[in-house]
Order: structure tokens, then C-alpha cells, then sequence
């Protein structure tokens, strides 16, 4: 105050009268819960009280002002470092200068703010009793280095537009001194020299770049780093740019709403075209492109034109780390459909209601039945029919199911978006999506569905590229009228949209400023967070916690605000720009943030601890609502809150909850982590991960969990069971004498005739066995024993079985009729089993029959119909099979071409399956005929 320093003798009132510099006014009670963390609130009031009359009379009793409520510094009577600094960069931002680049009041503004910044913040001081605060001056001092970074910056840019190379070099020197690993300021460092003729200077820049990348990332420098390092060497380098007034990167307005779609014209037309088209026949259309290009704003745009045109659109985004939530996007979509047109999905026929209650079961009224469970013959295939026939009935012809981000979704979505793709014919829709350009497991399903489309005309692909420089320029002279700076934009951008849009979007609604370029564009992100503060600022932290779309009551109950306080957080969220009504999307569901960088930061610059407590609260909130996949998303926050016990029971659950829905992979995950969390139920969840791996082709998995469920089991015929899944697991591998060791301690732990049927059911497989080493006397015997045993237990799962190996062996020796007695009392009893494994071996057996029999059609019919049930529960070796069978039966019949193009797959599938003593398929792995 008047110049003179403040002082103060007491660290509680140096503490105090930094917050409230920093913070501005605050209530009594706030203060003494932060600076007195550990006291109740009464000595903490007492000790405040104390506080503040030490810091009136050490500042004179003008500066700081007190009321029974509040506390303020008083900015008008007083001054710091820190608003200085603000106010600069603020000053220069605001200054309605005709040439930024020259402005000798500029510079000089932020030559007086460089040397504000003496160090750290508070250097030295620390209030050890209050964590609270120490939390927050860690804050402050990266936010003011943040800030000092950014003065150091505009000075580089400042003085290399006016020719002063020389003390522009020094700022940016002084600018590597506090981050050695900045890219940009070495090629600023490479440039500066260049421009004065100092290659050797430039080179040797450069040089250190690659030496301190090397030292502490490992990592080689950027692309455009060498580049520039190669035009430097050969006398290429940019020239320097020295500001006149038809250079400087000024932009004088605010651009309203998305910016306006450059260099896009092909793709757009693709939009209308399959817009128009989509009325008559279902179209898919796929953007493709790296991270930031553009993809995003293009499915806005398609949803854009569809409404403008009477279209309905519903649309959806996959969300990064939700791969092991089955069907998570596409339960977000019925629930949005069902909000937005609820006439139209309650009109859908029970059947398909049902169907889609396994998701979202709130969809379905009263007067619908439940679903049989997903075990039954083609039950997968209904499931996806009536998903899909609810969500594409719900938008109607013409109308748009949009998905954004695929490339992160679970694999069962992605199945159900290839099922869709292949029958997009007759729906009568739009079906887009956006992926990266990166390959994932569910993108490679996706597509070949997408490839396969194509190729018959019904979709677009719609690679986005970089903008080129001459687009950047209608792109400024679209949003500001005049291309100045346009080439600046392009050089510091190199035409990617995302950060075209973060330059040419922050700045003020009305006046003009100086264009100044960030270090990063997480610099300019981070600028925009800083602004949110208060209820909001909590908010907007307990979203990027909850770390995906979020609905009020999530939020509200994460937060622990009122209603009202968090509406007002919202509307100020919104305002802001940092998050966005979900158009469509039912009033649970209706907010996420605008871009997911925003959603990383808001997350990464909150403490450890706010994390923690708040996963913790979403978890918690996540646990009341009634859908079975939220127990997938509570899992990962109680993991996050360090709630591991509660975590591991979550996962399990989800973990069955996925494997209801063969969502075998989903399932795996979700097992495996359970585990990995000290799940109290270690037997059942060995034994699940191996039965997944089993289907899964993962043989040393399946075996190794069997072996460690076995040994915790005690009761004998558990023990059997899994002897028993052993066995099989060996037999698919071809290793015949391991299976049979396995099956005879199976035999001799079942006590006779208490396990009749369990007993046929390991008879059935010595038979198998006995058959893949080519003893038939031995696998008849086994065959007939393992049918009485069955019948005498009269249980129909070990009849079929036993009926179906009788089938086999009959084939095998050439009679064909006795085969064919057999498999269809197999069949016929398996029809009405839940699993429809046992339908689907007889189904595979009979086309065998028919096909030696020489009705190669009606094998065909029965390989596909097998096919369908073995991708049904996810088996892959078995799919393998019967892929190659119906390749055998195609080229019987004649249909060479087509037999060709299945073998291919069963290669493909054959490929998918370990062995036991190599990293790959073994080969009696390839010789699986029947089973």
C-alpha cells in the first residue's frame, strides 16, 4: 500500500492475506476451514478472529475489510505481483491497437510483467497443518508460472515481429529454462537463429532438442522438428515475419456458433446424397480421420441436415476406457429414443420390447413378459433384430442413428452395428458413424461390415484430411472477413480443425485484440477452465470424475449440491461453452462435455484427493439406479476411490451381467479384474474365466484357471466338473492322452449311481476321445454306455449327447441311415435345451451326413444354421469348424466362388485359437471336424 510492503508475524496471517489476494472476498467460515483443517469450528472462528486483527494492524486497517460475514483485501488501496501480471496479459489482450506486433505500450506492458515473476510461489512457506492450503498454493504457483510461460511467449512473438531476433532468443531461452522439453520454443530457438544467418547456432539447437528428448522421454522430436531442422540446412527456412499491416495475425471478431465447414464440399455432398437416399433404402456413412480433424463437427453437420429436412436423429458418443460396458452406447440411444418419441417405441411389438428390456428394462410396460434368457437357439440374433428394429422404427424412414467415436466402442456394440450394417437394406435409415484412423478389435469387425456395404453401393467411407493452407485463408476471411494472419494460423495449426477452432474461437464478443499464440493447445483449453470458479468449478470437476454423459441427478448427488445450486452451475457450464445439452437425449442423460480434451484437464488439474472422494460419490450414486450395466461403471470408480473390496464385487457382477449377453470379452475383463481386486470367490471366478476362454480359443488360459478353480474346490463332483472341462480343453487341442487322464479322475470321483447323468456326460467324451486316436471299438463302447447312463437318469442333455457321438461313430464307419437316427433324436432333444451347443454339434453332424450322403444343398442349410449358434455363444474353434465344412459342402454343391470366400474366414477363425505348447494354433487344432 503506497509502495510499502505489507508485513505480517504470524504464517496463519501470511496465508490468509495470500488466499484472499489471490481468491477475492470470502466468508469467515471458509478461511477457518481451510486454514484450521483439524479444528471444530468454534476454535477455528476463534483463531481467525485472532488472525485477522494481527493482519488489521500490520496493514493499517484500510486494506482489509471485515464484516460479521465476509473478508476482503481491498484491490483499490492495494496491489501484488500476481494481479499485475494478470492484468497485463489482460491489458494486452483488450488494447485496441492498430498493430499488435508493434505496439510499443504492449511491450513494454509485458516487459515490466516478465520480471514479476522472481520463482515460485510463496517461496519456502508452507503450513504443514493444513493440507487444504498447501493443495491450493501448488495450484496457484503452476497457474502463475502458467501465466509467466505466457508472457515470455507473447515476448518472442512480439519482438520477432518487430526484427529484435537478439532479445527475443534471450525470452526464449529463459522460456526453455522452465520446460527443457517445449518443441515449439526450440524451433522458435532454431528460427530466431536462422534469421540472423546463424546456422550453426540453429543446428546446434536442434541438436540439443534431440539430446534432452533422448535423456529424459526417450522419444525422438517431433516431425515438423526435423523438418524444420532439414529446410534450415538447406537454406529453406521460413522467411522471418516482420509485421506490417497486411501480416499481423490480428482476428477482430468473435465467430457465432461452429465454425463455418471448409474444404469439405465432397463430403457434404456425400451427406445430402445419402440423406435423400436414405428415405428409399438404409445408407451408412463412416468419417474417418485422426484425432482433432474434423469428425465430430461433420456428424453435427449430417444431424443438422437431416433435422433442417423433417428428419428424426438420435444420436450417441463412445466413450474412452467404457470398452467392457456391453451394449453402454446403444442402451443410450433406446433410452433417448424412448424420451424423445416415447408414442413411437411403446407402439413396437411386445417380442421386440422384451428384447430391448434387457437393456434398458424401464422401456418395457408392465404388460410385457420378460425375455427368455439369451441361451436358447437364435436367441443373440433376436436380441440384435429387436434392438435394432426399436431404434431404426423410433427415427423412422429417412431418419439418422448417429454414433460418434467408435473406435472406443465395447465389442458387443460393435457386433450389433455389423449385425445392422448387413441388413441396412430394408430399414429405410441413416446408420453413421466417426472412428480414427488407428486399428481396434471392434473397428475391424466394423469394417468389413463397412467394406462390404460399400462394395455394394449402400455406404460411404469419408476421409478427412488436414486443411491446406489456402483453406486455412477462406476459413480466417470466412469467421473474420479479412484474411490477415490467415498464413500464421496455417503454420502454428498445420490445418488441423481442432486447433483452427480453439485460436479462432477464444476471443472476446465485441472489440478487438492481439492474436497471441499459445505455447500448446492445452494452454488456451486450460485458460477457459481457470474462468469457471465456485459452484461451478465443482461441478464441472465432479463431471469429468463421472467422466462420461452425466445427468442431473448423478451429478447433483456426486456433487452434494441443492437442485438449485446445481442448475445455476450448469447454465454457467453451458454458458461457457465447456459442456452441451445432448440434443435428443432424454432429461437423465441430456449433458456432456463439448470436447474431450476439456473432460482430461477439468480431471487432470483437480488433487488426488477431490478424485478420489468424488469417484467414491459417483460410484455410490451409480449403485441406486436400476441398470445392469451400471455395475460396470461403478466398478471402475470404487477402483478409483480405492474402494477395492466393493470394486471387486462390482466387477463380478458386471461381469455376469455381460456374459448373460455373450458379451464373452466384456465379461473376461471384468472376471479378471474382480481377481486382480482380491474377490473373496476365487473358485467360481476361475472357473467362469476359464469356461470364456474356452470359447475364446485361449486354451493355456481355459487350462491354467480350471487348474486353480480345481484346487480350491473340495466337493467331488465339483472337482469332476472342472476334470471334466479339462479334458474337453485338451481334446480341442488334439492332446488325446491328457484328455483321457483327465476324464478317468472325472470317472473316479463320481461315486455310481449317484452321478448317472453327470458320468454319461464323461463317457460321451472318452468316446470322443477314443475316436480322435482312431479306436472305434473303444468309442462305441463308450457311446452305448454313456447312452444307458443317460437314459437311466432319464436327463436329456446327456441322451442328446450321447445320441449325437452314436451319430459320429455311425458316419465314420458308413452308415449313413444309423447317423442320421441318431443325430435327429440328438437334435430333437436339443431343441428344447437352454445351451444350444448340443443343437449345434447335431446340426454340424447331420450337414456332414448329408453332404457324404450327396445332398450338398441341404448341408449347406445345416452348416449355416450350426454356424449361426457357434457365433452365438461366442465359440470360435467350433465356428472354425463349421466355416470349413460349409466350405466343403459349398464347393460340393458346386459354388466355388463362395466356398472360397468362407474358407478365408475359416482360416481367419482357425487363426484366432492357441495351442498349448506354441504361441500358435497347433496342428490337430485344424483337423476339429466333429464333435
Amino acid at each position: 500500500m503506497d509502495g510499502v510492503a505489507f508485513r505480517v508475524d504470524t504464517r496463519k496471517a501470511v496465508a490468509a492475506l495470500a488466499y484472499l489476494a489471490l481468491e477475492g472476498a470470502q466468508t469467515r467460515e471458509h478461511v477457518a476451514a481451510l486454514l484450521w483443517p483439524e479444528s471444530d469450528e468454534s476454535r477455528a472462528r476463534g483463531a481467525l478472529r485472532r488472525t485477522l486483527s494481527v493482519m488489521g494492524k500490520a496493514l493499517g486497517g484500510a486494506a482489509l475489510e471485515v464484516t460479521p460475514a465476509r473478508i476482503e483485501l481491498r484491490r483499490e488501496v492495494a496491489d501484488c505481483d500476481a494481479w499485475r501480471l494478470r492484468g497485463t496479459l489482460d491489458g494486452v489482450a483488450t488494447h485496441g491497437h492498430d498493430d499488435p506486433w508493434t505496439c510499443a505500450g504492449c511491450l513494454a506492458a509485458l516487459e515490466d510483467a516478465r520480471r514479476l515473476h522472481r520463482g515460485p510461489f510463496l517461496a519456502g512457506f508452507s503450513l504443514r497443518d493444513s493440507a487444504p492450503f498447501e493443495t491450493w498454493q501448488q495450484l496457484q504457483d503452476q497457474h502463475l508460472l502458467r501465466d509467466h510461460v505466457g508472457v515470455l511467449d507473447l515476448l518472442v512473438d512480439h519482438l520477432a515481429a518487430r526484427g529484435e531476433f537478439d532479445t527475443a532468443a534471450e525470452h526464449a531461452e529463459s522460456r526453455l529454462d522452465i520446460d527443457p522439453l517445449d518443441e515449439r520454443t526450440h524451433r522458435r530457438l532454431m528460427l530466431l537463429h536462422a534469421w540472423q544467418g546463424r546456422r550453426p547456432e540453429a543446428v546446434r539447437q536442434y541438436r540439443e532438442c534431440v539430446a534432452i528428448l533422448d535423456r529424459e522421454l526417450g522419444v525422438a522430436p517431433l516431425d515438423e522438428t526435423t523438418a524444420l531442422y532439414g529446410a534450415i540446412l538447406e537454406d529453406r527456412a521460413p522467411p522471418a515475419p516482420i509485421a506490417s499491416s497486411a501480416s499481423a495475425p490480428t482476428v477482430p471478431i468473435e465467430p457465432s456458433g461452429p465454425l463455418p465447414l471448409v474444404g469439405r464440399d465432397h463430403q457434404i455432398a456425400l451427406l445430402d446424397q445419402h440423406l435423400d437416399e436414405g428415405s428409399s433404402s438404409g445408407r451408412l456413412l463412416v468419417v474417418e480421420g485422426e484425432p482433432g480433424i474434423g469428425k465430430t463437427r461433420m456428424l453435427e453437420e449430417l444431424a443438422d441436415r437431416a433435422e433442417g429436412g423433417g428428419h428424426r436423429v438420435l444420436t450417441t458418443r463412445c466413450h474412452e476406457g467404457e470398452d467392457r460396458i456391453p451394449y453402454g452406447p446403444l442402451a443410450e440411444l433406446l433410452r433417448a429414443a424412448a424420451a424423445t418419441w416415447p408414442e413411437t417405441v411403446a407402439a413396437a411389438t411386445a417380442h421386440d420390447l422384451a428384447e430391448v428390456a434387457r437393456l434398458v428394462p424401464e422401456v418395457a410396460p408392465p404388460r410385457v413378459a420378460a425375455a427368455a434368457p439369451l441361451d436358447g437357439p437364435g436367441a443373440q440374433a433376436r436380441f440384435f433384430e429387436g434392438v435394432t428394429r426399436v431404434l431404426t422404427d423410433a427415427v423412422g424412414a429417412g431418419g439418422v442413428v448417429m454414433i460418434d467415436d467408435v473406435h472406443w466402442a465395447d465389442r458387443s456394440t460393435a457386433d450389433v452395428l455389423a449385425y445392422l450394417t448387413r441388413r441396412l437394406g430394408a430399414r429405410r435409415i441413416v446408420l453413421a458413424w466417426s472412428w480414427r484412423e488407428d486399428d481396434t478389435a471392434p473397428r475391424q469387425l466394423l469394417r468389413r461390415a463397412a467394406a462390404s456395404a460399400a462394395a455394394d453401393g449402400s455406404a460411404a467411407i469419408l476421409p478427412l484430411q488436414r486443411l491446406e493452407r489456402g483453406q486455412v485463408r477462406e476459413l480466417v476471411a470466412a469467421v473474420t472477413g479479412r484474411r490477415t494472419g490467415a498464413d500464421r494460423l496455417y503454420t502454428e495449426t498445420e490445418g488441423l480443425p481442432f486447433l483452427l477452432s480453439a485460436y479462432l474461437a477464444d476471443v472476446p464478443a465485441t472489440g478487438r485484440r492481439s492474436w497471441e499464440l499459445p505455447g500448446t493447445a492445452r494452454d488456451r483449453l486450460l485458460a477457459r477452465l481457470d474462468e469457471v470458479t465456485g459452484v461451478a468449478r465443482q461441478l464441472l470437476t465432479t463431471a469429468a470424475v463421472i467422466g462420461r454423459r452425466f445427468d442431473v441427478a448423478t451429478l447433483r448427488a456426486a456433487a452434494g449440491r441443492s437442485d438449485d445450486e446445481t442448475v445455476a452451475g450448469l447454465e454457467e457450464l453451458l454458458g461457457r461453452g465447456v459442456v452441451r445439452e445432448v440434443p435428443g437425449a432424454d432429461p437423465a442423460a441430456t449433458y456432456d462435455f463439448t470436447h474431450d480434451k476439456l473432460r482430461a484437464l477439468a480431471y487432470e488439474t483437480a488433487t488426488a484427493a477431490r478424485r478420489r472422494l468424488l469417484h467414491g460419490r459417483v460410484a455410490e450414486a451409480l449403485r441406486t439406479v436400476d441398470d445392469p450395466a451400471a455395475a460396470g461403471v461403478a466398478a471402475v470408480h470404487l477402483e478409483q476411490a480405492g474402494r477395492f473390496e466393493e470394486a471387486a464385487e462390482q466387477h463380478r457382477r458386471a461381469g455376469d451381467h455381460a456374459r448373460s449377453l455373450y458379451a464373452n470379452r466384456e465379461a473376461l475383463e471384468h472376471y479378471r479384474s474382480a481377481l486382480a481386486l482380491g474377490h473373496h470367490d476365487l473358485t467360481a471366478l476361475h472357473e467362469a474365466i476359464g469356461d470364456l476362454a474356452t470359447l475364446s480359443g485361449d486354451y493355456p488360459l481355459a487350462i491354467a484357471s480350471y487348474e486353480t478353480a480345481a484346487a480350491h474346490r473340495t466337493e467331488a463332483t465339483a472337482i469332476a466338473a472342472l476334470e471334466h472341462k479339462l479334458a474337453g480343453v485338451h481334446l480341442r487341442c488334439g492332446d488325446r492322452d491328457a484328455a483321457d487322464a483327465h476324464l478317468r479322475a472325472a470317472l473316479e470321483l463320481l461315486p455310481d449311481p449317484a452321478a448317472t447323468a453327470q458320468r454319461a456326460r464323461v463317457m460321451a467324451e472318452r468316446s470322443l476321445a477314443a475316436l480322435r486316436s482312431h479306436d472305434l471299438h473303444e468309442s462305441r463302447a463308450a457311446a452305448e454306455e454313456a447312452l444307458e447312463l443317460a437314459t437311466a437318469a432319464g436327463d436329456a442333455a446327456s441322451i442328446a449327447q450321447a445320441h449325437n457321438v452314436l451319430g459320429v461313430l455311425a458316419r465314420r464307419r458308413g452308415d449313413l441311415d444309423a447317423a442320421a437316427s441318431h443325430l435327429d433324436a440328438s437334435l430333437g432333444l436339443a431343441t428344447d435345451l437352454v445351451d444350444p451347443s448340443a443343437r449345434a454339434a447335431a446340426l454340424n453332424n447331420l450337414g456332414l451326413v448329408r453332404r457324404t450322403a450327396g445332398d450338398s444343398e441341404a448341408a449347406v442349410e445345416l452348416h449355416r444354421e450350426a454356424l449361426a449358434l457357434c457365433q452365438e455363444v461366442g465359440d470360435r474353434h467350433r465356428e472354425a469348424a463349421v466355416l470349413n465344412n460349409l466350405a466343403d459342402a459349398l464347393h460340393s454343391a458346386g459354388r466355388r466362388d463362395e466356398a472360397m470366400r468362407v474358407l478365408k474366414r475359416a482360416v481367419r477363425r482357425f487363426s484366432e485359437v492357441g495351442g498349448l505348447d506354441s504361441p500358435g494354433p497347433q496342428p490337430e487344432i485344424w483337423k476339429l471336424v466333429d464333435w
